[in-house]
Formats: structure tokens, C-alpha cells, sequence
């Protein structure tokens, strides 16, 4: 009896691997990615310790100038102020996601796609923007001679709100129909705080006296969908011969909202907020190109 009994457990077991392989052998690559998204490769960047990646100093350099002025660049970070860092905020213990797959069409239309989503928390601070003086030298950049003479300071440090965006990025063939679908939702729009547009030099006061510096100045500028608090994205970003092209697909009217708006000093009297509702931007594009 316990023979019989060791033969038929032995049986039963044999019968379930055969069985189980059988399964296993119907998942292939193609089903595996399909249901369980197993395909392509998955990467989660951690934020730092800190919730931000900070920069020092970003020089963007014009070897040329313009007209008859000289070489030039435009600064971002703490040249004015060692506390304005550029930062990218994330958010302690968030993460961002990306995800990686290849594949072609059948026309042998091989596609590199790339899908990045953005923590909740995700923000840019901007560092303060500024202007001044360039040696147009590669051999000088990261030198204290790659700048020269005194930075105007054009912007005062922002900080600009984007968190849950998700980007998706086609390389190669475009079966999306543009090489970055900038889609999603921005949970609560996108806020810009503490934007200060510098007149560096001003003008004469009244009936003589030195020239004062001023501002346009705002507390905060958002801009959500229309009658909601979120924003949604869909928008397509390609690169022609002649430079980076961005248009906007939505046909969802958008709210613009803006506080504490002043002209003058910053911390002076403001002259209110101003609310734009409704404006539609369907089809509208933004070339950028060197020249």
C-alpha cells in the first residue's frame, strides 16, 4: 500500500511539471511583454538625500554676439547669490521612472522609445539669471577667464512648478508622430513663483536726481486648464534643419492666474492680481533656432 501510495504521488508530481512547463512554454517573449510589461529595460533614479540635484553655475555662452557687441554668455545660479543654486527638486525619497523599449513596424521602422514620469514633488529652481561678458574661448570655460567683466542680474531666482509630468521620447522612426509627445497631467498646474523682471539701469527720477533700478515683479503666475486646478499636456517637440520646434495640440482652453503683480520695487506697493480665463493656444508653435 505505501508503495502504491509513493507511485501515485510520484505520478501526480510528474503530471504537474509536465503540465506547468506546458504553461510556461506558451509565454513567450511577445506574451511576457504583453502582461507583465517584462521587455525593454526599467530604471528608477532615486533622489538625493537632500529631495534635490543642485548645480552651482550654468554659463550659456554667445561665441558671436550681436551687431557690434562682443562675445557674451547668460548665467543661471549663484553669481550674484551662493544660497541661489540651481536645483532640481524631487522630493526626499521619490523617484523618477524610465522606461526603455526598442521595436520596429513592419516596415523594418526600428523606434527607440523612452517614457519618463516625474514625481508629484518635481520643481526647478531657476538660480538667479543674468548676463555678462564672455572670452568666447572654449579653452577658457571652466575658468574664472571664460566671463569677464560685471554680471547684470535679468531675472531673480524662480521657482517653477511641474510635478507629475510624463514625457515620452521616439528616436529613430516616429510612430507617435513627432520625436518627444509631451503628455500627462500636472496635478496642479504649472506654478511659477517669484519671477522679477530687472531694469538693471531704470530711468532718471523726476525733476533730476540718479537713475533707480526697478522691476516687474510677481508672486506667483499659474496656468492650469480652464475652470479646473490640473493641467493637461499634449504637445509635440521635433528638431529640423533649422532648430527645435515645439506646437501645442490641445484644444482644451487654458487660465492664467497672477498674483502680487508690482512695477517698481520688489517689496513696494503691488498694483493687484490679474486673472486671463480661457485662452486657447490649439496649434500654436515655438521655433528656436542659433543664428
Amino acid at each position: 500500500m505505501k508503495l502504491f501510495t509513493k507511485i501515485a504521488l510520484v505520478s501526480a508530481m510528474a503530471i504537474s511539471a509536465n503540465a506547468m512547463a506546458s504553461q510556461l512554454q506558451a509565454l513567450d517573449d511577445e506574451t511576457l511583454s504583453a502582461t507583465t510589461g517584462q521587455d525593454g529595460i526599467s530604471i528608477q533614479i532615486s533622489a538625493p538625500t537632500s529631495g534635490s540635484i543642485t548645480i552651482d553655475k550654468v554659463n550659456v555662452h554667445d561665441t558671436d554676439g550681436f551687431g557690434t557687441a562682443t562675445a557674451g554668455a547668460i548665467t543661471l545660479g549663484n553669481h550674484f547669490d551662493s544660497a541661489n543654486q540651481v536645483k532640481v527638486n524631487l522630493g526626499a525619497g521619490t523617484t523618477i521612472g524610465v522606461d526603455i523599449d526598442a521595436g520596429k513596424n513592419g516596415s523594418n521602422a526600428a523606434t527607440l522609445n523612452v517614457a519618463i514620469t516625474l514625481p508629484s514633488s518635481f520643481s526647478i529652481d531657476t538660480g538667479d539669471i543674468g548676463v555678462q561678458g564672455s572670452s568666447g574661448s572654449a579653452a577658457d570655460y571652466g575658468t574664472a577667464d571664460s566671463l569677464v567683466g560685471t554680471n547684470t542680474k535679468i531675472l531673480d531666482t524662480m521657482n517653477i512648478a511641474l510635478g507629475g509630468t510624463t514625457l515620452n521620447v521616439q528616436l529613430g522612426h516616429e510612430e507617435q508622430g513627432a520625436m518627444i509627445k509631451l503628455t500627462g497631467t500636472i496635478a496642479n498646474g504649472i506654478t511659477i513663483s517669484n519671477l522679477a523682471l530687472n531694469d538693471d539701469n531704470g530711468a532718471p527720477i523726476a525733476n533730476g536726481g540718479t537713475e533707480t533700478a526697478g522691476s516687474l515683479n510677481i508672486g506667483t503666475l499659474k496656468i492650469t486648464d480652464s475652470g479646473v486646478t490640473s493641467l493637461g499636456l499634449n504637445s509635440d517637440i521635433d528638431i529640423d534643419a533649422t532648430g527645435l520646434i515645439i506646437k501645442d495640440n490641445s484644444t482644451t482652453k487654458k487660465d492664467i492666474i497672477i498674483t502680487r503683480l508690482g512695477l517698481g520695487d520688489v517689496a513696494g506697493p503691488k498694483i493687484g492680481d490679474v486673472e486671463v480665463l480661457g485662452l486657447s493656444t490649439t496649434g500654436m508653435g515655438i521655433r528656436v533656432s542659433g543664428k
